[in-house]
């Protein structure tokens, strides 16, 4: 990405700037799109059904959204040691690991800490579970179960 784009702006000739093999992939993923987000959104009620049994909160959309999560996020007390225990079951992501959109420091944009206090404590405590389309709903159970003892360990 460049500088120009990470402000928001359009470089010269953005719109031209897939090659033929890339824009064969992109078309694609357009057209296995609802399969998709239909498969997201199962994955996601498996997380939203399975996690409050072992204790954790989850995400509430507004009543007539119908989100499609890119990943799953679950609050944890030490991160870190959530994904390190659970990596043989499933990479955790850290997407979110800044106030701002980039993962360079917030002072980059300006940015005043304590601000945004809630949100500068939800960054320190989560993580975020798959949902892409390799993500079986057996998968969801082990990904809970590795994610609840973690936590249940960081707890002592």
């Amino acid at each position: 990405m460049s500088e120009e784009e990470g402000r928001g702006g359009r470089p010269p000739h953005y719109e031209q700037r897939l090659s033929n093999a890339q824009a064969a992939i992109g078309l694609r993923q357009l057209q296995r799109l609802n399969t998709n987000l239909a498969h997201r959104r199962a994955t996601a009620a498996e997380y939203t059904a399975r996690l409050p049994l072992v204790g954790f909160a989850v995400p509430q959309p507004p009543v007539k959204a119908e989100p499609a999560f890119v990943r799953y996020p679950v609050c944890v007390k030490d991160p870190d040691k959530v994904q390190r225990d659970v990596v043989e079951h499933a990479t955790l992501g850290d997407w979110f690991s800044s106030i701002l959109s980039w993962p360079d420091s917030p002072a980059y944009d300006d940015y005043e800490a304590g601000s945004c206090p809630r949100a500068e404590e939800a960054i320190r405590h989560l993580v975020n579970l798959p949902t892409h389309p390799w993500v079986r709903a057996q998968d969801v159970e082990t990904i809970v179960a590795a994610v609840a003892r973690a936590e249940a360990m960081t707890r002592g």
